[in-house]
């Protein structure tokens, strides 16, 4: 069970963040089979340069 009286299990939650990393590099264009061969700091870079980009196509679209 996911949630245990309202709490995430620490397991669980590895889980669920090694998924939602997954999912995350799927939507950005990165092929499974490529994702499954990356080393943490590979991930953690693209995900680092991702979250800048989309940071920064916000602040244009709010005209900052």
């Amino acid at each position: 069970m996911f949630l245990v009286g309202g709490k995430i299990l620490p397991a669980e939650g590895f889980v669920y963040s090694h998924y939602l990393t997954i999912l995350h590099l799927l939507q950005i264009g990165i092929p499974y089979e490529t994702i499954m061969e990356m080393e943490d700091t590979e991930i953690d870079m693209i995900l680092g340069i991702s979250a800048a980009i989309n940071e920064k196509q916000q602040e244009q679209l709010n005209g900052r």
